[in-house]
């Protein structure tokens, strides 16, 4: 299966408890390096309220809510625990990666298992400090194609009122988190105040990736021009810089598995630039990752849209699209060129799209999750279509897609092209 992919059944349980909200901006707070990491134990710190930001949309107020019930003091802590042992994951995939219904890049890591047919529940599971469990959620369906499968796990970490931790795709719960969290089982999501310690086993995962990630309330990021079109996943806009809040010794084992070289390590999710190309997109009678045209929220990513540098290479240019031919689908981009970056209002643009591989620095081909230092995309020759592309202003985009044809067919825009927005 592709990492990390189940978070439909998250965002029907997400909008179910936030509920729906007018759009009203979003002031930026702070940027990701401005938040010095403290040594906090939860211990130290005194209750207070939810913090209340007048900025904030309804949506927004309700999701700080959510995750702040009974929450103790501000600001990050320093994590303890890396979140498997040394001898159970092979590499880590950072921030950013497009993989099928993840259309716009992905805003958590994977921990990738020593073992990728290694049997579920191979290799316990660990709070990565101390703090809260607050959230359990249980899914049993295939994001991509809605299908069931076997049921895999959701959990919140509160740390601070501002500072949170995150799994997903866990295979089994601990005793003692069955025991705080019972009506998971039969309701498929539960709320609770279970404390953990760093290190504390909470589940089991095997036979594929441990998604994880740090959200810092207190910074938004500023590469989304309008973050209240992330209202559905409301954590989105606050994620943080994975290696930064631990002590040098736990950092440097990760990175020395982290499979991205570039710059930042932990990998980028907000390339919006204010009229050019680059960044995500949304298709014009939706609202961001709140669609009210599709009220139950399957296929919630057909109308997003994005044009963003590869996760792993960042030379390398990437299209994703929520629907091609029915399904949402990643390419390359032939020729690798124009940088979307740099392309500016009225200029239309043809991208002939291609399938892709990567290569180790050796020229040899990676197997997409073991561990290597150096990662270099390789564009197929094969066109599979056509996208043409034209900034009608700073913030819309008439998009058209030509499955199937070479850049030599296609003349221009047809009566089916499409309008997006951000």
């Amino acid at each position: 299966m592709q990492p990390g992919l189940g978070k439909i059944w998250l965002i029907v349980i997400a909008i179910l408890i936030l509920g729906g909200g007018s759009a009203v901006f979003f002031v930026s707070r702070s940027h990701r390096d401005d938040t010095p990491a403290v040594n906090k134990s939860v211990e130290e710190v005194s209750q207070q309220d939810p913090i209340d930001d007048p900025n904030l949309t309804p949506t927004q107020k309700q999701f700080r809510k959510s995750w702040q019930r009974n929450c103790e003091g501000t600001g990050p802590v320093t994590l303890t625990h890396l979140p498997m042992k040394e001898t159970d994951f092979s590499s880590i995939i950072p921030l950013g990666l497009l993989a099928g219904a993840h259309v716009t890049p992905i805003d958590h890591l994977y921990f990738s298992p020593a073992d990728r047919n290694s049997p579920r529940d191979a290799y316990p599971v660990f709070a990565m400090g101390d703090g809260y469990l607050i959230e359990v959620q249980r899914r049993g369906i295939n994001v991509d194609t809605g299908q069931a499968r076997a049921e895999e796990f959701r959990y919140t970490f509160q740390h601070t009122c501002t500072f949170f931790t995150y799994f997903d795709l866990v295979t089994s719960l601990s005793d003692e988190v069955k025991t705080a969290f019972p009506e998971v089982m039969t309701r498929g999501h539960a709320i609770g105040h279970m404390k953990v310690k760093g290190g504390q086993e909470i589940g089991r995962i095997g036979g594929q990736t441990l998604d994880t990630a740090i959200y810092n309330l207190d910074l938004t990021l500023k590469g989304f021009i309008h973050p209240e079109l992330y209202d559905g996943e409301a954590w989105k806009i606050h994620t943080d810089d994975f290696f930064k809040y631990w002590p040098a010794v736990l950092k440097q084992k990760m990175l020395a598995r982290n499979v991205r070289s570039a710059e930042p390590r932990t990998g980028k999710i907000d390339y919006d630039v204010d009229g050019k190309l680059i960044g995500n997109w949304f298709k014009e009678g939706t609202k961001g990752y709140i669609d009210e045209s599709n009220p139950d929220r399957s296929y919630y990513w057909e109308g997003h849209l994005a044009i963003v540098p590869d996760v792993y290479d960042p030379s390398f240019i990437r299209v994703s699209i929520g629907n091609w031919q029915g399904k949402a689908m990643q390419f390359a981009v032939k020729g690798n060129a124009p940088d979307p970056a740099t392309v500016g209002v009225g200029e239309p643009i043809k991208y002939e799209l291609v399938q892709h591989s990567y290569v180790k620095a050796d020229g040899t081909s990676w197997d997409n999750f073991s561990y290597t230092p150096v990662v270099k995309g390789k564009a197929m020759d094969r066109v599979m279509g056509v996208v043409l592309f034209q900034l009608i202003e700073n913030r819309q985009l008439k998009a058209e897609f030509f499955p199937g044809k070479t850049a030599a067919q296609v003349t221009g825009f047809t009566d089916q092209a499409w309008r997006y927005y951000r």
